[in-house]
């Protein structure tokens, strides 16, 4: 199976967006936008 790049890199943002990583990102960018 060839890996597309963009496939990973979809899929790979949501593993960070679901980690906890990517809500303490997410927070610390709601608290610059607000």
């Amino acid at each position: 199976v060839r890996e597309d790049p963009g496939q990973w890199m979809w899929f790979h943002k949501r593993w960070e967006i679901s980690g906890p990583r990517g809500k303490r990102q997410r927070a610390r960018q709601r608290g610059e936008a607000a």
